[in-house]
């Protein structure tokens, strides 16, 4: 035990020298050992207790993570949602939200917060209420002339998003690689592809990627934290719906046609490539866009 606790110190004294010194790849490299060295050593202290005492009964990893818990308002959160539906095009300019009520019970929020979520989509300038019948899609084409840009739960969200995609564009890489085995053998591979051929832009195809990816986690808490991601990333369609000319709607596309392409090919490095491009693509387009309306969280 005293010698693995000497390695251990070593490979933290190591990592710490690499990492005042500067050297960023040495940093990762020995911080890679570092931890690897201590999920050895904790996994056989943990091997040694089962074996010491078997009556006791071995759970399964249960990692939980909510990465919206107290950081985003429930009004918003439905804004956000039936935004994205109306960038998909699952409700289409002129058709009409489900009632107050129906709201209410799908997303079990009271009628109050329905309402503020409304009142948003008005701001937003993409639905507008017809007295007697409902709020009607109006637009698909957002705008910031009303009181949402500058709302706390709206800059609150943006400020959740941003995070949520500066942390996915960093961790692609290694969940692609953890994955991507499992994931080109399954049949939503070749589903993708073929989805990435057809005409018109599919954005419910990056968002399908993301989640088959998450899915093909073999490590549970990563798993949960790509599917927490993937969950906040519905802010995206914000503002591509914002900036419906812009050339990083066609950029967008092309990154994730070229994964699923890369991912039916099984070329591992191709596909990271491209979901990482995509990604990397909209933080940036983003945050442009954010500085030019001066919403800027």
């Amino acid at each position: 035990h005293e010698e693995a606790r000497r390695a251990g110190r070593g490979l933290y004294a190591g990592a710490v020298a690499a990492l005042s010194a500067g050297d960023e790849e040495l940093t990762r490299t020995r911080f890679e050992a570092l931890y690897a060295d201590a999920v050895e050593r904790a996994a056989r202290y943990f091997d040694a207790v089962a074996a010491a005492f078997p009556e006791i009964e071995t759970l399964p990893p249960a990692f939980e993570w909510n990465a919206k818990a107290g950081r985003v308002y429930a009004h918003a959160e439905v804004a956000r949602d039936l935004v994205a539906s109306i960038a998909t095009g699952a409700l289409a300019p002129g058709s009409f939200l489900p009632s107050i009520d129906e709201l209410s019970a799908r997303y079990a929020v009271s009628p109050i917060t329905v309402r503020r979520a409304l009142g948003m989509l008005r701001d937003l300038g993409v639905a507008e209420t017809i007295n007697g019948r409902g709020t009607r899609v109006a637009s698909s084409t957002l705008r910031f002339e009303g009181g949402a840009g500058g709302e706390n739960a709206f800059r609150a969200g943006i400020e959740v998003f941003l995070d949520a995609l500066e942390l996915l564009v960093e961790v692609l890489p290694l969940a692609a690689r953890q994955a991507f085995g499992a994931l080109a053998a399954a049949p939503e591979a070749g589903d993708a592809a073929g989805r990435a051929g057809g005409d018109g832009e599919d954005w419910s195809l990056p968002g399908d990627l993301m989640r088959a990816l998450a899915a093909a986690q073999p490590l549970q808490p990563f798993r949960v934290i790509l599917e927490e991601l993937e969950e906040l990333l519905h802010w995206g369609y914000v503002f591509l719906l914002a900036r419906p000319g812009s050339d990083a709607r066609r950029q967008l596309m092309a990154c994730a046609r070229r994964a699923a392409h890369a991912l039916a090919d099984g070329d591992e490095r191709a596909y990271a490539d491209a979901l990482a491009a995509y990604y990397r693509t909209m933080l940036v387009e983003i945050r442009g866009y954010l500085a030019q309306t001066g919403i800027s969280a």
